[in-house]
């Protein structure tokens, strides 16, 4: 099961847009890998002036589509490495 955002960004931003998302986006699917919720992730980006209405698209790999319904379980598995993440940079 796949998802995509699909993201129009500004071509002068493309660069800024990338890096926020490394610290938000990419930690917290990172966070989500760990105890398996997620696959895997990437970010596509095209430089193209006619990329159509969207140029970032951020794509998320799941095992199964039911990764995808609500779960207390795998909200607390979330939370909890999301926590001890969080204490390790803190700790830098």
């Amino acid at each position: 099961m796949w998802t995509v955002t699909a993201i129009k960004v500004h071509a002068a931003m493309g660069d800024a847009c990338l890096e926020r998302l490394k610290r938000t986006w990419v930690a917290a699917i990172e966070v989500a890998k760990k105890p398996g919720q997620i696959e895997d992730y990437h970010i596509d980006r095209s430089d193209l002036a006619e990329s159509g209405s969207f140029n970032l698209p951020l794509i998320v790999k799941y095992k199964k589509s039911d990764a995808l319904a609500p779960s207390k379980v795998r909200y607390e598995a979330f939370m909890k490495v999301g926590a001890t993440s969080a204490e390790r940079r803190a700790s830098r």
